[in-house]
């Protein structure tokens, strides 16, 4: 596929994470409003101090009442663009995204802020630079780098620690008290067998996840474990943000796996 088809694709799978965070940030409407735990007014001085051209700003798009309406024109712009792949409604979905997280400190749900922003500026980059393929590319590149440099960075810090090793990790995530267990995740729990070999599972699957880069087959091979992992995450965890936020980065791969 050449880069143009690449970054419509990226900019699709963008849309639906901004459609699907729209829908998820109209229902917490009671935990951000002015009685809820992240009320703006406990915020704003934090955010602002004593600037009146801040809170001016920010309050404009933050306070409970703008933020609900935002996240209406959030959807709106989403769904605009995926009708129409463009630089003016990465941009806007890009701003509203920053706006997001300045709302909540910088993060509102950790590391898939952080991939979201990357490839969300990415992107906005390339559909600016349209004409200069070098860039383009270059910037293919570093999602490309940064979505392999997550999976074994975290595969490398969980082989470090031997609770992960011996699936003892995995048996306390699984039995935490903020996810209920399924029947499924019941038997994996009884069998210890099974808790060892699915930590090493996840373990080799994250170190061994920029062997993708090599061609299009292992990035394709690497691409349906990736979604198959994350689908699992949502499935037992809940954790549907990593799964949209990784996905998009995956046409990147595709691309750079195919260059070569």
């Amino acid at each position: 596929m050449d880069s143009q088809t690449i970054l419509e694709i990226t900019a699709a799978l963008l849309a639906t994470f901004a459609i699907v965070q729209g829908f998820e940030f109209l229902a917490l409407k009671e935990s951000y409003s002015d009685h809820g735990v992240w009320r703006w007014p406990e915020l704003e001085p934090e955010l602002c101090g004593q600037n009146w051209l801040l809170k001016f700003i920010f309050g404009f798009a933050l306070k409970a009442k703008n933020f609900y309406l935002l996240n209406y024109l959030r959807i709106f712009v989403a769904f605009w663009l995926l009708w129409d792949p463009s630089l003016l409604g990465i941009s806007f979905i890009l701003c509203i995204h920053i706006l997001t997280l300045l709302r909540w400190r910088g993060s509102f749900n950790g590391g898939s802020d952080s991939m979201h922003l990357m490839i969300l500026i990415c992107v906005d980059l390339c559909f600016y630079f349209d004409k200069s393929p070098k860039l383009i590319t270059g910037c293919l590149w570093y999602i490309t780098i940064q979505l392999c440099l997550s999976y074994f960075k975290a595969g490398y810090f969980k082989l470090k620690n031997p609770t992960w090793r011996n699936g003892l990790a995995l048996k306390n995530f699984l039995q935490g008290p903020k996810y209920a267990t399924t029947d499924s995740v019941d038997i994996l729990l009884r069998r210890r067998f099974l808790l060892v070999a699915a930590s090493w599972l996840v373990l080799l699957f994250e170190l061994s996840f920029p062997l993708a880069v090599l061609n299009i087959s292992m990035a394709f091979f690497y691409i349906a474990a990736g979604a198959f992992f994350h689908v699992c995450n949502i499935y037992v965890f809940g954790l549907n943000r990593f799964f949209f936020a990784w996905i998009a980065a995956y046409p990147a791969l595709i691309f750079i796996s195919s260059s070569k």
